[in-house]
């Protein structure tokens, strides 16, 4: 019998139980019936298991380092950049490619087919197949998009706008996505709390785990005639 408060192999140790031969290979099996990997760790009694973390964690565990960066180079806060790509991934959950920003591919090579549904005004929702970018990492993703903003005059007005309000104000009026875009990023990130000492970003509060955002319509992609992609499938 092994006495209250200790494991299988510390009694196997104090010579209190015996170590049974045969069973299942790899395992330890012993006199009182209980068996352990042969070859895993002691795990502490009444410890509980570290907490796993929630795909918003994950979210910003992968992007706000790569967010902080392109918040450096293009004048944008990183908290909108997190927004943005929380509204084209929801939370990180559809990136096929490491596609964080929804960029088609605009002629350049290596791409990836993808069904997707717009808005234009002439023909409301529809949907179509269009060539988006791949990316080798998140991190590649988020610099194409740094590249892609401070190339674009566009959004020269919403670079050099102050203060998150200003900057969601400035998205909105430069035609980036339908009306209502820009609203939808700022409630985003004023819930975004970014360390200014380690860049390390966490929600002030748990955002609802919705999908992406069938009124989400970002015109990154289609810069004419307010062509608005809404949802990404795979082909």
């Amino acid at each position: 019998m092994i006495p209250a408060g200790m494991s299988a192999p510390e009694a196997l140790a104090a010579g209190l139980i015996a170590l049974k031969h045969g069973g299942v290979a790899g395992r330890h099996h012993y006199a009182d019936g209980g068996t352990q990997d042969a070859s895993a760790p002691d795990q502490p009694t009444g410890v509980a298991p570290p907490p796993q973390r929630s795909q918003h964690e994950l979210f910003l565990d992968t992007l706000a380092p790569h967010a902080v960066e392109a918040g450096k180079q293009t004048g944008i806060d990183p908290r909108i950049i997190l927004a943005q790509s929380a509204l084209e991934t929801g939370y990180g959950q559809a990136a096929p490619g490491n596609n964080y920003f929804g960029i088609k591919s605009h002629g350049r090579p290596g791409g990836q087919i993808l069904t997707t549904t717009e808005y234009s005004p002439e023909r409301g929702y529809y949907k179509t197949q269009q060539d988006f970018r791949k990316y080798e990492s998140p991190a590649a993703s988020t610099q194409d998009y740094a590249n892609f903003m401070n190339t674009n005059s566009r959004y020269d007005r919403m670079r050099g706008a102050q203060g998150l309000e200003a900057q969601a104000a400035e998205l909105e009026r430069s035609g980036y996505a339908a009306p209502g875009y820009g609203p939808k990023v700022l409630g985003i990130a004023q819930n975004i709390y970014i360390d200014p000492k380690t860049g390390a970003a966490r929600f002030i509060k748990s955002p609802g785990m919705g999908g992406r955002s069938e009124e989400h319509t970002s015109e990154l992609q289609s810069p004419c005639n307010l062509v608005c992609r809404l949802l990404l499938e795979k082909k």
